[in-house]
């Protein structure tokens, strides 16, 4: 098991970087996404907004508030994040490098819970624990949410060469282009 996760880190940018045929598995993870039977039930979602090369969820925002949902994003300053009630999502979505949309910081802050989280990764095992950027972001903030802990991710991203950490939060499922996996004894 690689104990460095800086060096893993870098190792799964640079190969979901090369992952071909990105277009076609955003959309399968995109179809996965709302054929999950939690999804349909859900009335509000703490979704993170897609850059560089991670999983789209920019469609997936968009047809959650087409549906009426109550759609929340991560405004991260100041080593906090906090969470931002999106009301429409703008043209041409441009994202800071904390993957902050400009001028969220205008957006409302939420006082209520979301019912589902839906998180990024560099990587994840097959414990469905996720190794992220390094931040501790969104660690800290599962750590105290109640709803369904979800990750989109591409199948070339499982990777058990890391073991979680004491930090680490643990996700409900993974939605992938292959499908869900889910934790085991999880609907």
């Amino acid at each position: 098991m690689l104990k460095d996760r800086d060096i893993l880190r870098k190792k799964m940018q640079k190969m979901r970087t090369g992952i071909d045929g990105k277009i076609f598995k955003d959309k399968l993870i995109f179809d996965c996404f709302f054929n999950m039977k939690e999804v349909s039930g859900f009335e509000s979602f703490f979704v993170y907004v897609s850059m560089n090369d991670e999983a789209d969820t920019l469609r997936i925002i968009e047809k959650l508030l087409c549906l009426n949902k109550k759609v929340c994003i991560p405004y991260t300053k100041d080593c906090t994040m906090s969470v931002k009630r999106l009301l429409e999502l703008p043209q041409n979505v441009k994202t800071d490098k904390l993957g902050n949309i400009y001028e969220a910081d205008i957006l409302p802050t939420v006082d209520f819970d979301c019912d589902c989280a839906v998180v990024p990764m560099l990587a994840f095992n097959n414990r469905l624990f996720r190794l992220g950027y390094g931040g501790g972001y969104y660690d800290r903030f599962l750590s105290t949410f109640k709803g369904f802990r979800l990750g989109l991710a591409y199948s070339e991203q499982l990777n058990n060469e890391f073991a979680e950490s004491c930090f680490d939060e643990g996700l409900d499922a993974i939605v992938t282009q292959n499908g869900i996996i889910r934790k085991r004894g999880a609907l």
